[in-house]
């Protein structure tokens, strides 16, 4: 057989929320790690239980072993298509040798890991996923990708040879219905890189799927290619629409769902470890002309760390945060060559400190309570911007 068959529902759900092998032998050999809820909810199926007392018998820590049948080897040769596979895979292993973590990377997740570690959760299979961008250090967005293509919906982005290397058995598709935040310490390896133009192709198609754009006319049947241009220009591959509720791609989507539910797991923990001062700063940046790539030492480790984050606001200023004091955070202010104008620090709309004109710099303290302002005014004191800081409180 030369055809690579297509996975069934039942199969790629049992792939996903069956417990792993690694999970079993953990049980079996009664590893403390392993939370007691989770231990029991498999050991209250009779299956699972009977696999678990078997490893016990044997005292063996993984499953899936049989006896192995004296055989003809040279007769037992692997279907072309998996031959096909693995050489594109391994081609796709070679280009992408040395690749980083960037904007058009399909990442593997393997393990589910937060800021303090692994979590308690078994994650039995592979899931991999398209960064678009990052949103926070150390924590990318953009979306799932799967291999079953053979399940694209007109919503689905079709991975073609344009498209940059990937390893086809872990991604052929990139599921635009199916927004995820990876946190990086979850990712496991690069398996693709899609370069910046394909990138910008999967963009247009997500912000059809946002407005419901895109041609009226779309194939019907399903399983079937549609090869068309977007409304910016670009030529993208997608599946046909979804049909009645008889449609088997809408369990799919659900199954996918919920795997990317625990992928977005260590992300969630990652921003609720956020310093109290990270919303603050995010007010600030967003009105900031000019914001350089962060550094990595931002955020993750509780009290703020110096030199963190630094740009331009209103033209006319350079602003510079950082702190060594976990209750409080400085602002760095100072003019930009000649430029003219003020900027005031309020708070509950009494003003608390000026960068008044004529003044180089100065540095603005402030506390975790809520209800700051920075209020930039030209050289007549016109207010010029008033950017609201959210607080802690």
């Amino acid at each position: 057989m030369n055809k690579r068959r297509d996975p069934t529902l039942a199969e790629i759900e049992a792939r996903w929320f069956t417990p792993s092998d690694a999970l079993l032998a953990h049980i079996a050999n009664n590893d403390p790690t392993v939370p007691e809820g989770l231990s029991h909810a498999v050991l209250d199926d009779p299956d699972y239980q009977s696999c678990v007392a078997g490893l016990r018998e044997t005292g063996k820590e993984g499953i899936g072993t049989v006896a192995i049948v004296q055989t003809d080897i040279e007769n037992c040769q692997p279907p072309a298509w998996l031959l096909e596979l693995a050489d594109k895979r391994d081609t796709a292993r070679r280009q992408l040798r040395g690749a980083k973590i960037q904007p058009g990377s399909l990442v593997a997740v393997e393990r589910l890991v937060g800021p303090d570690g692994e979590l308690p959760i078994d994650f039995p299979s592979i899931a991999v996923a398209l960064l678009d961008g990052e949103d926070d250090p150390g924590i990318w967005y953009g979306w799932l990708a799967a291999s079953e293509t053979a399940y694209a919906t007109d919503w689905d982005f079709i991975l073609r040879e344009e498209d940059g290397p990937f390893d086809p058995s872990l991604a052929g598709m990139v599921q635009l219905w199916n927004p995820v935040r990876v946190y990086a310490k979850s990712i496991a390896r690069i398996v693709g890189a899609l370069p910046m133009e394909r990138l910008n192709a999967v963009c247009a198609l997500a912000a059809e799927y946002l407005t419901r754009t895109g041609p009226a006319e779309r194939p019907a049947a399903v399983g079937s290619i549609y090869v068309r241009p977007t409304l910016h220009g670009f030529t993208v591959a997608t599946g046909s629409p979804l049909q009645g509720p008889q449609d088997p791609r809408w369990h799919y989507q659900e199954i996918y769902l919920r795997v990317a539910e625990a992928v977005r797991k260590p992300a969630r923990l990652a921003l609720a470890s956020r310093p109290w001062w990270a919303g603050l700063w995010d007010s600030i940046a967003a009105s900031l002309q000019f914001v350089p790539s962060p550094a990595i030492a931002c955020a993750m480790d509780g009290a703020p760390a110096s030199n963190i984050q630094e740009g331009i606001l209103a033209g006319r200023f350079r602003l510079r945060l950082d702190s060594d004091n976990a209750n409080v955070i400085r602002l760095h202010l100072s003019r930009v060559g000649d430029k003219d104008g003020s900027v005031r620090l309020t708070r509950l709309g009494q003003t608390l400190q000026t960068l008044a004109v004529g003044q180089a710099e100065d540095v603005f303290s402030l506390d975790q309570r809520s209800g700051y302002a920075l209020e930039i005014l030209d050289s007549q004191g016109s207010l010029i911007e008033r950017i609201e800081l959210d607080g802690a409180e």
